[in-house]
């Protein structure tokens, strides 16, 4: 008979407190965000630079022959 009682009590003890973590967790993503958003430029990839041609002048190469 007390567990009718108690056991509501804790369960929505325990949900109030999940739904807070929540909108905490939530407020903070927003406030991160907006703030991120508006004072700073946020780069996830720099390409790499093509690279150009070798000169002709570097490096010797040799011709050769296939051998069967």
């Amino acid at each position: 008979m007390i567990a009718r009682i108690v056991l509501p009590m804790l369960f929505q003890k325990v949900v109030n407190k999940a739904q807070q973590h929540q909108q905490n967790y939530q407020q903070n993503y927003q406030q991160t965000y907006t703030n991120a958003k508006s004072d700073s430029v946020k780069i996830d990839h720099i390409p790499q630079q093509p690279k150009g041609k070798i000169p002709d002048s570097e490096g010797d190469f040799i011709d050769y022959e296939e051998i069967k």
